[in-house]
Parts: C-alpha cells; structure tokens; sequence
C-alpha cells in the first residue's frame, strides 16, 4: 500500500478518535458523573477501609471477645444490604435518586460524628447500623444514577467509580490506627465523620441523565462538530448521504437514536439495552439465587478480610501486617477494578469469565493465608485476595442488568443486597466460634475456601453454556 492510499486510512482514524460529545450517554458529563459518583464512594466508605482497626479498637476499648466486637463492624455492612429494599421501595413510590443520595451522604457523616457520645457497645452498634443502613441509599443510587449515564462503556465506568473508592485503602488502616492511638475509638470514628462530610458535598452536584439535553445537543451540534473533522473523501460522502436519508422525527425521538448518529462518525455499533419486564418471579428464578450467592461470597470475603487483617496479623507474630496488608490487598484491587472493567467492555473476556477466574484465585488466596505466618506470605496473598476482588466486586451491577435488566436494577440490586445482609448476621457468631473457642481463624478461612470453589463450578457452568450457544449460533 503505497502513500496516497494510506492516507484516507490515517485520515479516518483520526476521525475516529474525535473527542467525546459534551452531553447524551458515554460523554463528558457522564464521565464527570462517574469521578462525582466515585469520589462519594470514597468519602462514604472510609469507615469500611478501617473496619480492620476499628474491630481492634473496639476489642480495647469495649470487650476482649471477638463475637461482641464483631457486632459493630459487622452491622455496617449488615444494615448497608439489609435496608436495601426499603430505598428500592422509596423509589418505586416516586423518590428521586439524586435527593436519596444528598439526605444519605448527610447522615452516614452524621451517625459518625455522634459517635463521640457513646459508652457501650450497643450504642456503638446502633450508630453503625445507621451509618451502615445510609451507605445502602447511597450505593445504590449512586449505581443508578451512573449507569443510567453510559450504554457502552458502563463496565469502565464502574471499575472508574469502584477504583477510586478503593483509594481508601492505601491511607485509611495507617490513619485510623493513628487516630485509635491518640484519641481512642469512639473520638476517632466522630473525627472520621467530619472528613466523611465530603461525600455530601460532592453529591450536590451529581445530577440524574437528562434526555432532552441530549436531543437538543444533537440537533444544533452534530453538525457543527463534523465541520472540523477531514474525512476521505468516498467515506465523508458515504457518512452525508446517510445522515441526510434520516428522517427527522427519527432522530429526534430519543436519546438512543441521537447516539445512534453520532455512532456513524465514530463507526462503532451500539448494543441496546432492550427492556425486561420486571416480575417478582424474578427472585425465586435459579439464576438470581445463583448470583446473588456469587456476590455474597465476594462482599462477606473482602468484609472479613479488611476486619481480621489487623488481629490475624497479631496472632501471626507479623504485627507490621496491621498497616501494611490492606494496601498491597488495594493495589490488586485498583489494578483489576479498572482492568475487569475494560476487558469486559471490548468483549476480550465476559463477565462469567471473569468471576470464574477472580473465584479460582481468591480460593487459592484463602488457603495460602491460612498457612502463612511471614510477611512474604501474607503480603502474597493479600495481593491475590485483592486482585480476585477487584475483578469481580465491578461485575454486581453488570451480571444484575445483563441478566434481569437496567430497569429493573433498583428491584434486582436491592433484594440482593437484602439477602446478603440477612446471611451477614452469621459472621459475628463465626468469628467468636473460630476465634475466641477454637483459638485460630484457620477453619474461618478454609470455609471461605471453600464458598469460592462451589461459586468458581458455578461460573464454569455459566461459561461452557455461553460457548455452547455461540458454537450453535454460528454454525
């Protein structure tokens, strides 16, 4: 190919890399709308990153039993999925996601702050109920709001979201042993609260996807912006005689079909998310059971594993653990949150593939921590606890539209997290079983083990059905 005939090609790259439209699904306010969703994550979850040194503190400060000291940290992430439903029930009765998210941020900051006024562990647990039971409106909405932004790249913006939460990984287990140390437990919650007041702030400028902005921004830009982009002369042809074949009414009847056209510069296709009727049928269908069993196994192992590290260590003799486990475990993390998100999107690797892998290794990861006892090996398998749950903590709202539906997602995602909060309550009772009666967390971990085999044969299954049917498709 000589070079007149490579220049059309060149031309036509450049054409396709033409920035992104500044309003309609997958553009600059979509973008910006995922980093605001994200960095309320952050704010909101700051009290999760330190589950780990909060549970010691709560072992100093209130009780020497592992069972009793579970109960705070615990009821954070019970009460975040057990109210779940509550929030999907608000907006079926007409709330707006946007006003859910502001009043939620507001008072997961709140129930930290009063924190500074208890004296027992019950109180202590009430208060963490609270905090736990608005991070559920916030999640959850924030997920709605930022899916509803994106069609094709709504996996990357996921991991985007998930990763920069996950940042409080690196800082907040050092920060809150400092804060433990110098003001005590209940003083230092009260002063994470006002540095979790950020989430409110940052939530009054997320704003929900606006349909008509996009049709009026394709009807005076499109246009505008094709001006200054140099086609081939045989391809801007081809593009101009398409676009002046649409009809009007067409075009302007929504926002898919305003991406639709401008999908004819960029000439990548655009896969709809057709509409599934919900149905309460819905959560007796295997398949849901399934998932939701999937993704209780992620949250309950990275719950566990951010509240053990700190005591682990210490039984271990590795008290440097305490600090430095939960941030190699976010580097694994961070790394495959946005790398999971991107293969999904360029279809390099299907959702059931990645939580088949992310299970196999997380199970390999449980085994291996449960008879380490150097900082080697400990720093090794929080590495791949991280990477497995990384790659697959994105995939909860990803599994939940691909098989039930983006409209029905405040349904499927609510009575999920419901579920998952109901089976939550055990871990306490299991910690103080292996913990405090049979003196090691070893049998704790290798049931773990265990849960991520039985949810890797399932994914197995998920992934041989799915080259079945494009075996059959294609022949």
């Amino acid at each position: 190919m000589d070079q007149s005939e490579r220049a059309p090609v060149r031309n036509y790259r450049h054409a396709r890399m033409i920035s992104l439209p500044k309003h309609g699904l997958d553009s600059r306010k979509s973008w910006l709308v995922a980093l605001l969703c994200g960095l309320v994550h952050l704010f909101c979850s700051l009290s999760m990153a330190a589950m780990g040194s909060m549970f010691t503190g709560f072992l100093i400060d209130f009780s020497s039993e592992r069972e009793k000291a579970s109960w705070p940290v615990t009821s954070i992430t019970c009460s975040m999925q057990i109210v779940s439903p509550l929030f999907s029930i608000l907006v079926h009765l007409g709330a707006r996601h946007e006003w859910i998210l502001r009043i939620c941020t507001f008072t997961v900051s709140a129930a930290l702050v009063l924190s500074y006024f208890a004296k027992t562990i019950v109180f202590i647990t009430i208060l963490m109920a609270i905090h736990g039971s608005s991070l559920a409106g916030i999640f959850m909405s924030a997920n709605v709001l930022m899916a509803r932004h994106f069609q094709r790249q709504r996996a990357a913006a996921t991991g985007m979201q998930e990763t920069i939460a996950g940042v409080s990984v690196f800082f907040m287990p050092a920060l809150m042993d400092n804060f433990i140390r110098r003001f005590r437990t209940v003083r230092s919650i009260s002063l994470l609260g006002v540095i979790t007041f950020a989430s409110f702030i940052f939530s009054l400028c997320i704003t929900p996807f606006n349909e008509q902005e996009t049709q009026d921004s394709f009807r005076n830009g499109t246009q505008e912006d094709t001006e200054h982009v140099e086609f081939p002369k045989e391809i801007s042809s081809t593009v101009y005689a398409t676009e002046t074949s649409k009809d009007a009414s067409e075009i302007s009847q929504n926002a898919s079909s305003a991406v639709d056209s401008n999908n004819l510069l960029t000439d990548q296709p655009v896969v709809r998310d057709e509409p599934k009727p919900f149905s309460w049928r819905t959560f007796t269908n295997l398949r849901y059971f399934f998932d939701v069993f999937s993704f209780l196994v992620v949250f309950e192992c990275f719950a566990t594993f951010l509240q053990l590290t700190a005591d682990y260590s210490n039984d271990r003799e590795v008290p440097e653990g305490a600090i430095y486990l939960v941030p190699i475990f976010g580097i694994g993390d961070m790394m495959f949150k946005l790398g999971s998100g991107f293969l999904s999107d360029a279809k390099i690797a299907s959702p059931p593939t990645l939580m088949l892998a992310g299970s196999v290794i997380q199970c390999f990861s449980f085994v291996l921590l449960s008879y380490s006892s150097t900082m080697v090996g400990l720093s090794f398998s929080a590495f791949l606890m991280g990477t497995s749950n990384g790659c697959r903590i994105i995939l909860f709202i990803i599994v939940l539209i691909n098989d039930f539906g983006l409209d029905n997602l405040s349904h499927t995602f609510s009575f999920a997290n419901f579920l998952i909060g109901i089976a939550t309550l055990l871990k306490p009772f299991l910690v103080g079983y292996f913990r405090d009666r049979l003196g090691e967390y070893l049998g704790l971990f290798l049931l773990l083990a265990t849960l991520n085999a039985v949810v890797a044969f399932y994914w197995a299954v998920r992934v041989i059905e799915a080259y079945r049917n494009k075996r059959i498709t294609l022949t």
